[in-house]
């Protein structure tokens, strides 16, 4: 498969089951009275929506160059995986201050075994969604793999804790369904929070420190370490890497051609003696 294929095998995947899961959380909440599970729901839908974003990122980012846009559209998927963190974000603010609600005031919670083990079954189903990213991730060098990787793990570890509240609520006067739903809504917003950072630093053209150092090890199979002088990297998303280097001597046609071959990135050579 090629890497738009595996992305957007990975997004309409991810996209599916999420909407799949929401929709029963959503049933669920709402039966039970509960602000945890309804949390979680939101949660796979915020996921649902931004896999249809990242889907939509994936086909614009792989058209060709134009002449207006030399470089492509690579970047959109930064640009999608941004908008993905800030729903994230902002949903999980909203269910911080539902949550803190529930704290002070906890309505009973309907239990129901039925219910118990459709949740359980989500939880399962988050993991093996987990691993499939993590599978795709090895293949694809796309930033919406990587957060919605990271994204899916977590919400294996959210939705097994609201499995818990859910099985212990109706037992205990301690406001159980609050608390879990507070620390879900945590952890959204730490989620949050990270991977706006992460695309925000990859929209500014942060340094791309690993990207030369395997740049500066080709080299290394042509030239002596003295005779680099420089190396800039130009990243423009998934695809489109583009590099700048400068040195004393060297086989130009011969470096251009394994850089290319072997990482995938185009260099420009400049000799100065």
């Amino acid at each position: 498969m090629t890497d738009k294929q595996l992305k957007l095998t990975s997004t309409i995947t991810g996209g599916i089951a999420n909407a799949a899961m929401a929709g029963v959380k959503l049933y669920i909440g709402l039966f039970a009275n509960s602000v945890s599970i309804l949390s979680d729901s939101i949660n796979n839908f915020s996921d649902m929506f931004g896999f249809a974003g990242a889907t939509a990122g994936v086909g614009i980012g792989d058209k060709k160059p134009t002449e207006k846009f030399p470089y492509g559209f690579g970047r959109i998927e930064y640009i999608v995986s941004f908008l993905i963190s800030v729903i994230i974000l902002v949903v999980g603010g909203v269910f911080f201050y539902e949550s803190l609600e529930r704290v002070f005031y906890h309505p009973p919670i309907t239990f129901s075994w039925i219910h118990f083990g459709v949740l359980a079954a989500t939880v399962v189903v988050k993991f093996l969604l987990f691993l499939f990213f993590n599978h795709i991730d090895k293949k694809s060098s796309s930033p919406i793999i990587k957060v919605e990787k990271i994204d899916s793990i977590l919400d294996t570890a959210v939705t097994a804790m609201t499995l818990l509240s859910f099985a212990i609520a109706p037992y205990t006067s301690v406001p159980v369904d609050g608390i879990v739903g507070l620390i879900i809504s945590g952890v959204i917003i730490v989620m949050g929070c990270k991977t706006i950072a992460f695309n925000f630093t990859e929209l500014m053209g942060k340094r791309e420190d690993e990207t030369i150092d395997k740049i500066k090890t080709l080299l290394k199979d042509f030239v002596d370490k003295e005779d680099i002088l420089d190396v800039k990297v130009f990243n423009y998303g998934s695809g489109n890497v583009f590099a700048a280097v400068t040195l004393k001597k060297g086989d130009t046609d011969a470096i251009k051609e394994k850089a290319e071959k072997t990482l995938g990135i185009k260099l420009t050579i400049e000799l100065r003696r």
